[in-house]
């Protein structure tokens, strides 16, 4: 007797479980294949309510509204087998040398047993009942029994039937996703491989829903020619390393990811390529554009620039050469007033070829920015004097001798 109550309350749990879950109902009996297809949706997740250890454990109870084919496509497993189980009854089948722990044993495998059978048969309930309440009794009635009603008529028959009865979806419509999904590749627009992919296989997905099969090897073959069109090295190496796969290697899928990143690689190459065109394309745009006098003060400036930076070397030559110079110690028998004497010939000497290059390089301004011209921008503030020259600073004591004649008087005035 507590064994009939546990069963009844396995099964009672179960049903109740699955007759809750939500299904959208079909209204009326002019539904159509879009409108049957949405609510097996959620009656597929609805028999995923309740675990089970059955087909595969993974997927609760969702064999029963799926034929062989389809529960092997639904799980991805092409092995997977199942079948409804049998009442396994409530007594052990216990022989007569039996040890206690064989009999243990059998009693328990029993219990469980009992468990997944009861269940199953409480899910199996729960779907029929769930299915009848969200149709319209128009679309079943042909199965119903006048003695027994549904009671015999498992879910899967019912949704077979649902299925069967629908209304054909509009040729006009159905005639668009098959052309979608015969779409060309496009190799010169923005539309990669990828996505190209994606959207075929989204298309493949709807025109299942419609009873219409597509088959991956004729799309392959298809593609494959089209391939062989495509004028780019990279894609007429992906063909070839396609051809050299195997059979077994030869699937949608490998065939999907192996051109799909070939793919990417062209499209690489040929932003690379289009990159360096545009930039050598600039360049001889900006110098057609440039007039003969703007090309000439180009010119110019940049000679200008070197000599300057020339004259900047020979200065700091010159300077560097008039500090290191000293005099030798005189011997016994030396003069130092005439060592000192040459030493100083010598300072004026330099100091003469250097007021020379400054008068003579173009800039009344040398040297200082005070003897006359604009002040130049592009020299660094002096140390001493903090303003903007070129070379030695004038006013830095013992560099007088060297300004320009004109710039000392200038000084003796201020």
């Amino acid at each position: 007797m507590a064994a009939a109550i546990s069963v009844a309350t396995i099964r009672n749990t179960a049903y109740n479980v699955i007759k809750t879950q939500e299904v959208r109902r079909i209204t009326n009996g002019d539904y159509d294949l879009e409108e049957y297809n949405k609510f097996a949706k959620d009656v597929l997740a609805a028999s995923q309510a309740v675990p089970s250890t059955q087909g595969g454990g993974s997927h609760g109870h969702a064999w029963l509204i799926k034929d062989e084919a389809g529960y092997r496509e639904f799980t991805g497993d092409a092995t997977i087998t199942v079948a409804e189980m049998t009442n396994p009854g409530l007594k052990a089948t216990i022989g007569a040398t039996d040890s206690h722990s064989v009999i243990a044993q059998k009693t328990q495998e029993l219990a469980a047993d009992n468990d997944t059978y009861h269940t199953q048969e409480g899910v199996k309930a729960g779907l029929r009942d769930l299915i009848i309440s969200k149709v319209p009794k128009a679309a079943i009635e042909e199965l119903e029994d006048e003695e027994y009603g549904f009671i015999r008529v498992t879910p899967l028959a019912l949704l077979q039937h649902l299925k069967n009865e629908a209304d054909v979806v509009d040729a006009i419509d159905l005639n668009v996703k098959l052309e979608e999904r015969n779409e060309a590749i496009d190799f010169e627009g923005e539309t990669t491989l990828k996505t190209f992919f994606q959207l075929i296989d989204k298309r493949i997905k709807e025109l299942k829903k419609y009873n219409v099969a597509s088959s991956h090897s004729e799309l392959m073959v298809r593609y494959l020619l089209q391939l062989q069109q495509c004028d780019s090295d990279i894609i007429r190496n992906a063909l070839d390393g396609w051809n050299t796969k195997s059979a077994t290697d030869q699937t949608w899928v490998k065939f999907k990811e192996h051109f799909i990143e070939a793919d990417k690689k062209r499209r690489k190459a040929i932003k690379a390529s289009a990159d360096g065109k545009a930039n050598r394309k600039d360049f001889a745009n900006n110098a057609q554009e440039m007039t003969p006098a703007a090309m000439s003060a180009m010119f110019a400036n940049a000679m200008g620039t070197f000599a300057e930076a020339a004259e900047e070397s020979i200065h700091a030559a010159i300077e560097s050469k008039f500090n290191s110079f000293k005099p030798t110690k005189p011997g016994v028998s030396g003069n130092s007033d005439d060592l000192e004497a040459k030493l100083a010939a010598y300072k004026m000497e330099i100091a003469g070829l250097k007021r020379k290059l400054a008068a003579g390089d173009g800039h009344p301004n040398s040297g200082d920015t005070s003897g006359g011209g604009a002040s130049e921008e592009r020299y660094p503030l002096c140390d001493h004097c903090g303003r903007k020259h070129k070379g030695v600073c004038w006013r830095k004591p013992g560099n007088e001798h060297l300004a320009p004649e004109k710039w000392r008087k200038a000084q003796q005035k201020e």
